[in-house]
């Protein structure tokens, strides 16, 4: 059975590859519609991680070359997982990884018909951004399409990606910074964790929904369609007299844009 043909078990131990591998790429074939030519695209994952969503892409939407690239070597473990999730004795041919530095792409001599980020520009130093989203409308193709994530928000309810360690919606913003660090400190196990955690939440660059939409649209990207989820919980009064409610409520925003 090849990889096309492979679908993760409903019980898969790991359901961070299961929603990864099986259900994002649909997310990603929806949006781009009943037309788009995915047996001749090539596509680009930027920041693919461990390689899930890729390897996903890769079988299920038998795009003609599919590239993960991320500043990490995790995705040297994705044929790994394939072989525990799916059974897989290789990975696609059709899938390939890169390891990229900060801010730049590996090769200036690649053009993608579609570059996908799902969960990574939040994660982008904010003296990069420019750069970076220079060097994803130099990878397109012209015509080409750029389709980006982010969940959760900063400024959001769990905006820190620390929720699952300090249940308190708004908590990075309402507690002061070395109480949170405590706090965060306590809930971890390994001090190894801890600092990989807190490392996290401190390069977060805090971008909202209204500066991403910016941010593309200067960087000489028209958008197609723009989509964002509220959070239900209420921000806290405190928080409301400094920011403005659509900036705390929304926790996720999806935008798919066309280079110029």
């Amino acid at each position: 059975m090849n990889a096309q043909q492979q679908h993760p078990n409903k019980t898969c131990p790991d359901e961070t590859f299961r929603v990864k591998f099986e259900e994002l790429p649909g997310v990603l074939r929806d949006w781009m519609g009943a037309d788009f030519p995915w047996t001749e695209a090539e596509v680009m994952d930027f920041g693919c991680g461990q390689g899930d969503m890729a390897l996903g892409v890769a079988s299920q939407l038998g795009c003609r070359r599919v590239v993960g690239t991320d500043i990490g070597a995790e995705f040297r473990d994705c044929r790994r997982r394939a072989a525990a999730y799916l059974g897989l004795t290789e990975l696609p041919a059709n899938l390939v990884f890169r390891r990229t530095s900060p801010g730049r792409l590996d090769s200036t001599d690649d053009r993608f018909d579609l570059i996908y980020s799902w969960s990574v520009l939040e994660h982008v130093d904010q003296r990069l951004l420019d750069g970076t989203t220079e060097a994803l409308r130099t990878a397109l193709k012209a015509g080409g399409f750029l389709f980006v994530q982010i969940a959760p928000l900063y400024y959001s309810a769990e905006g820190s990606h620390l929720s699952h360690k300090i249940s308190e919606p708004w908590g990075h913003l309402t507690n002061q910074s070395n109480i949170y660090r405590m706090k965060l400190h306590r809930s971890c196990p390994t001090s190894d964790e801890f600092k990989r955690l807190w490392s996290t939440f401190n390069t977060l660059n805090r971008i909202t929904a209204d500066q991403l939409e910016s941010l593309l649209v200067q960087g000489g990207f028209r958008i197609l369609r723009r989509y964002t989820t509220q959070c239900a919980a209420e921000p806290p009064a405190a928080l409301l007299a400094v920011y403005r409610e659509a900036v705390l409520r929304t926790e996720q925003i999806v935008l798919l844009a066309q280079r110029d």
